[in-house]
């Protein structure tokens, strides 16, 4: 997982770490990099995660980046996440998450 993540291959790195706090990392970097111009891998890897690592990471992106002004894309990809994973989070969860850092972005 590390040397994928160090040559850039971030999302073969996600499918290698289980440590929550490497994939938050990595996804970062992932959504970041030059390559991120199609998301579908990372939303596939999302849809893979049990339902408290998603909303972990969902969480640590939110109170970490979103509300940063030059974070665009990541504010984007947490409303995809978001929209596209409202079943395995649970509509009032996913309610719940956007109040409790009053992101408002979307």
């Amino acid at each position: 997982a590390h040397l994928c993540e160090e040559y850039g291959l971030y999302f073969r790195a996600l499918q290698h770490y289980s440590n929550i706090d490497d994939c938050n990392r990595v996804l970062v970097k992932a959504i970041h990099s030059k390559f991120y111009t199609n998301p579908r891998c990372l939303y596939s890897w999302f849809a893979e995660l049990s339902t408290m690592h998603a909303t972990e990471i969902l969480n640590y992106l939110m109170k970490n980046y979103a509300k940063l002004p030059n974070y665009p894309i990541i504010n984007e990809f947490i409303i995809q996440i978001a929209t596209r994973f409202y079943t395995k989070f649970g509509i009032r969860n996913i309610i719940k998450i956007f109040e409790k850092d009053r992101y408002w972005n979307g």
